[in-house]
């Protein structure tokens, strides 16, 4: 059975083993993401490495290693990021070079300060997904946003990508913009998406901020607390995109309820494969992240996804088979699509996730028995001592 054959069976299983609800799967994730570095060479408003005393570190080969043994074969695409810029690992050509033998899709999300002539080349090459986080379409907003970013580079380096794609038709290579909306600067959305249209990216997918560890100048500054600003700036984005025929992924809630419609309109989009949940649930959608993907950090930790708080185990010191089945990962399968999640993915501000992206739409339609057992969730949390991670 050749590569591909190995693949396409883990698919078929993965489909029927997500549907089934199955606690021990025989699939293995199809989507792998590995945080190889820290580190960073910006400090940006809305990242909460910009408020840490942290040192970055990179990931050594041998973890790189055990997990791309474990996974590798059967998966469809790997991240190559994490909690930093993913192209100032100094193994990133090398964790790069593994991932597209393997007949991975190759994807990572960059701040665009590093896309040289020679890897602009490389990625139009391979079945590359390159996101880059863009949170201003004019020098001004850009200074607020990333006072150290040379914004006429960056969008020098977008503009060679088109250029090189266009000499390059056959190219299976992806482009994809990223903006993080606060109050500074979502009046640029309309703007973004229009550099999008010139350089050739496909699509741009607004995120919620993530407010944990966040100054407070910058958690005030998210729009969750300006919704009259998100509905005003996300309708004149809709119309810009539409009007340019570009792919526009806005989080839901800030203009409507998210209903059976907007559920289903996640679903049909997102690449992430999720199902719109059961008729009377509160949830909107089923995630598949337990089946689906998996998340290991600079320290060897095992997420499910990129957003959950706790680890499921330890590749240091435990072997892949031992986690992808075990207790923590059975009991997340059992729970995730039911009424009683875990707080963690209540939490979840991911679009694909059971909450669609906007957890406080669902906190505030819970009934009694719902809101006591958040609040004993949150009781027993902070009882513990628990922390949420950053690993995104």
């Amino acid at each position: 059975m050749n590569l591909q054959e190995t693949k396409d069976r883990n698919e078929t299983l993965f489909k029927k083993e997500f549907r089934e609800r199955t606690e021990i799967p025989q699939c293995l994730p199809m989507q792998v993401d590995i945080e190889i570095t820290t580190r960073c060479n910006l400090r940006c408003f809305t990242c909460p490495k910009t408020y840490s005393k942290e040192k970055g570190v990179h990931i050594n080969r041998e973890l790189f290693e055990r997990f791309a043994q474990a996974t590798f074969e059967t998966a469809r695409s790997v991240n190559l990021t994490g909690f930093g810029e993913p192209m100032l690992c100094p193994d990133f050509e090398y964790f790069f070079n593994k991932s597209v033998s393997a007949e991975l899709e190759v994807g990572f999300i960059t701040n665009g300060t590093l896309l040289s002539p020679s890897w602009l080349e490389r990625f139009l090459q391979a079945k590359t997904h390159v996101f880059v986080s863009v949170d201003a379409a004019t020098p001004q907003t850009s200074r607020l946003m990333r006072p150290q970013l040379d914004f006429d580079r960056l969008v020098q380096n977008l503009q060679l990508w088109n250029r090189l794609k266009a000499q390059n038709p056959d190219s299976k290579a992806h482009l994809r913009f990223n903006f993080v909306p606060t109050r500074k600067n979502v009046h640029e959305l309309p703007g973004v998406i229009e550099l999008a249209a010139k350089v050739g990216a496909e699509r741009v997918e607004v995120l919620n901020m993530r407010l944990n560890d966040l100054a407070e100048s910058a958690r005030k500054e998210s729009l969750v607390f300006h919704i009259p600003l998100a509905r005003k700036w996300f309708g004149k984005a809709r119309e810009k995109a539409e009007a340019l025929n570009l792919d526009l992924i806005l989080p839901p809630g800030f203009d409507t309820s998210v209903d059976d419609a907007s559920a289903e309109e996640i679903a049909r989009n997102v690449d992430t494969p999720v199902e719109v949940n059961l008729p009377g649930s509160k949830y909107p959608l089923a995630c598949s992240a337990p089946w689906f993907r998996i998340n290991v950090n600079i320290r060897g930790d095992v997420f499910p996804c990129c957003w959950y708080p706790f680890p499921m185990g330890n590749l240091v010191r435990e072997n892949f088979d031992q986690i992808w089945h075990g207790e923590k990962y059975r009991k997340m399968r059992r729970r995730i699509n039911t009424r009683f999640p875990h707080l963690g993915c209540k939490e979840c501000l991911m679009i694909w996730g059971i909450t669609a992206g906007m957890p406080e739409a669902i906190f505030r339609k819970e009934h009694l028995v719902d809101r006591m057992h958040t609040f004993l969730q949150k009781l027993r949390r902070n009882r513990l001592g628990f922390r949420k991670h950053s690993n995104e």
